[in-house]
């Protein structure tokens, strides 16, 4: 290669490698304490439309989020497909040997873990970030992945995740996670 073409592509590469350290995104850890109230009035279905949300008496909640904000959650219908390729909407349900089953008094059939699915919207002022919830309740409470899928605001292209355990409907439980941001 002659000097002139490898200065050039060395320059094209150094440029291209700029922009794209530019564009990345800056991530930030979160860690903190979390709790769901019960939402009567499933004002998440208001404030996070375009979802299937399950909107039955205590599927809707109020959401505090320290160090993140306020907003509310729901359970959403959604389709999911088992190892034998059959098909199901959440949420569901398992009855396992050996684990204690769920005591909530509500279901007909008993059951030692719930398979949900949801959405959450935390707001900060006027700035509002959205989540994609997926997770596991059983007798000694829950466990639930949230997915940062945007926002407005400064949460304006948000991503990362939050991974929420305890019991933490109706009392304080525990988060930690992960939110980036672009430059």
């Amino acid at each position: 290669m002659k000097t002139t073409q490898l200065k050039l592509l060395t320059a094209v590469l150094l440029t291209a490698t700029t922009f794209a350290a530019q564009a990345a995104d800056r991530c930030y850890p979160l860690v903190g304490a979390l709790r769901l109230d019960m939402d009567p009035t499933c004002q998440v279905a208001t404030e996070y439309p375009g979802n299937a949300f399950l909107k039955a008496p205590n599927t809707c909640h109020r959401t505090t989020v320290t160090g993140l904000g306020k907003g509310f959650s729901g359970l959403t219908v959604e389709t999911v497909f088992g190892a034998d390729q059959g098909h199901t909407m959440t949420p569901g349900s398992a009855n396992e040997q050996q684990v204690p089953p769920v005591p909530d008094g509500t279901s007909p059939i008993p059951y030692t873990r719930r398979f949900f699915t949801g959405r959450t919207i935390i707001k900060s002022g006027n700035d509002a970030l959205y989540g994609a919830d997926a997770g596991v309740m059983g007798a000694k409470g829950l466990s639930e992945q949230i997915l940062l899928v945007g926002g407005t605001g400064r949460f304006n292209g948000a991503s990362g995740h939050i991974y929420a355990f305890g019991n933490y409907l109706g009392n304080w439980g525990a988060y930690i996670g992960e939110l980036c941001l672009p430059r």
